[in-house]
């Protein structure tokens, strides 16, 4: 009886290797997905634009956003799909409408904008 637990013990000991290899082989081959706050740095042939703040978000681009440190890539076409969709901003209040900016985000890029 003794030998047939040990058998059992060693079968549940490989079948739990086997699926702890199979996790690792998954989570290494599993793609990186990149959050709004993640830099990300690949090679492009980009001109320098000089930003000059405070940005208006009426006009603001997805790029001139971007520049400021709380909006990441999400949130700054958030930005501008919400702009297009009301036709434009009357208040930098509006911009707790969006999904991601609450009154602590808005307290820290409110300095960098202007309506």
């Amino acid at each position: 009886m003794k030998h047939k637990t040990n058998q059992t013990l060693i079968l549940i000991s490989i079948g739990l290797i086997t699926i702890g290899a199979v996790l690792i082989i998954t989570a290494l081959n599993t793609p990186r997905v990149y959050s709004e706050n993640d830099v990300v740095t690949a090679p492009t042939a980009t001109t320098e634009t000089t930003v000059s703040y405070p940005l208006n978000i009426n006009t603001a681009t997805v790029e001139e956003l971007m520049t400021i440190k709380e909006i990441g890539e999400i949130k700054a076409k958030s930005i501008v799909a919400y702009r297009n969709k009301i036709g434009s901003y009357k208040s930098l209040d509006q911009l707790c409408d969006i999904s991601g900016i609450n009154e602590n985000i808005l307290s820290k890029i409110e300095p960098y904008l202007t309506v």
